[in-house]
C-alpha cells in the first residue's frame, strides 16, 4: 500500500479516520491452520454485515506466529470510518471483544484490540500493520517438518483482503493469493523468508509441497 494510494483514498474521503483493529483466536495445530483461517474469515465476514459496523471500507491482513507444532492465526484490520464515528456511533472496547467473540462462535474470551490511528500518521503506521504474514525471526526457527505443513496449509491462502470502498479503489493492490510462491532456482517464499532446496537433497518446490523433499536452507530474510 503506497503513499500515493493513501493520499488517494484521503482525497476521496476526506472526512474519514482509521481504526486499527486486532482480531484473535487460540492456538491451534499447524495441521489446522488451514481450516482455522477459514473459520475467521467467515467470522469476519459475519461481523463486517452486521449494522453497527461503522468502516465502510477496509483491509484485513492475516498474521500467523509460530510456535512449535502449534500456530497463532490473526486479523490485522483497518477500518476506513466516517470521523463521526468519535461523536455519534463510538463503539467501547468491550462492544468490539462481544461483537468478535459471538461473530466467531467462541466460548473463550478472546484477544481483541482496537485503536484509532492518529491523522498525520496513516503513511508509517498502516504499512507497518501490513508488512509481513510471518515474522523472519519465526521462520529462522522452524524445522523441516513443521515448513513443510506450513507450506501446505498456508497454499492459496490470501494474506490481505479488501473490502467496501477500498477494493475498488485498491484493486490493483497485491492480495499475495498465494503466501508461498516459488521460482526458477528452486528458492521459495512465504513473504518472509526466501528459502532453497539444498543441492545435496537436490528437488524442485513442488516435490517440497509434495513431501518428497524436505531439504532446505534460510537464504534471506525478505522485509
Amino acid at each position: 500500500l503506497t503513499l500515493k494510494k493513501l493520499s488517494k483514498i484521503g482525497e476521496e474521503f476526506p472526512y474519514s479516520r482509521w481504526l486499527f483493529l486486532t482480531l484473535t483466536t487460540k492456538d491451534c495445530l499447524i495441521t489446522r491452520l488451514k481450516t482455522t483461517i477459514q473459520n475467521l474469515n467467515k467470522a469476519f465476514l459475519n461481523l463486517t454485515r452486521r449494522s453497527f459496523f461503522p468502516a465502510f471500507g477496509w483491509l484485513k491482513s492475516l498474521e500467523v506466529s509460530l510456535n512449535g507444532s502449534h500456530v497463532h492465526p490473526h486479523f490485522h484490520c483497518l477500518l476506513l470510518v466516517d470521523e463521526s464515528y468519535f461523536t455519534e456511533n463510538y463503539l467501547e472496547h468491550e462492544f468490539w471483544f462481544n461483537a468478535w467473540k459471538k461473530a466467531a462462535k467462541l466460548n473463550y474470551d478472546p484477544s481483541v484490540h482496537i485503536t484509532a490511528i492518529p491523522p498525520g500518521e496513516e503513511s508509517s503506521a498502516i504499512p507497518e500493520i501490513l508488512k509481513y504474514s510471518v515474522k523472519p525471526s519465526d521462520l529462522a526457527q522452524i524445522s523441516p517438518s513443521n515448513l513443510y505443513e506450513l507450506t501446505r496449509q498456508l497454499h492459496y491462502v490470501k494474506a490481505i483482503n479488501k473490502g467496501g470502498v477500498l477494493k475498488n479503489l485498491l484493486r490493483d493492490v497485491d492480495d499475495n493469493c498465494d503466501l508461498i510462491g516459488s521460482d526458477s532456482n528452486g528458492q521459495f517464499t512465504n513473504h518472509s523468508a526466501v528459502y532453497r532446496l539444498d543441492n545435496e537433497g537436490g528437488g524442485t518446490y513442488e516435490e517440497f509441497y509434495r513431501g518428497e523433499s524436505t531439504h532446505f536452507e534460510v537464504l534471506e530474510a525478505v522485509v
